[in-house]
């Protein structure tokens, strides 16, 4: 497996316990469609849907995990938001959140951080 790949599984494992650890119920991971993924599909306990992307960095890479959501993806993740609601009708109450996850491969430790109701389209 390419190192960026499993950067990005670590990722996405350590942000699906750190919602569950808060509350929320992981409904669905990696929904996927021709033109986009959704990371995580959750369930926060006041049973709004959370849409996450996950973004993870190693140590050695530098910049900010969340300065890799460019316009491009947010558009890409809104039509598969769409399109899960579209599969999922009972779906109203929902917004989409972005968790940046920093890993020390070395300490194997990481810090973690929760972009909660990024707004998608203009």
């Amino acid at each position: 497996m390419a190192r960026h790949n499993y950067v990005g599984r670590v990722g996405e494992e350590i942000a699906c316990e750190f919602l569950e650890a808060n509350g929320y119920k992981i409904l669905e991971r990696n929904f996927r469609r021709p033109y986009g993924e959704i990371d995580i599909v959750s369930r926060e306990m006041s049973g709004q849907t959370v849409f996450v992307e996950v973004k993870t960095v190693s140590r050695e890479s530098s910049g900010r995990p969340e300065d890799n959501v460019h316009p491009e993806k947010l558009r890409k993740l809104g039509n598969t938001i769409q399109a899960y609601m579209a599969a999922h009708p009972r779906v109203e109450d929902w917004r989409f959140d972005v968790i940046t996850v920093k890993l020390d491969l070395t300490s194997k430790k990481a810090s973690i951080g929760h972009l909660k109701d990024i707004i998608i389209g203009a």
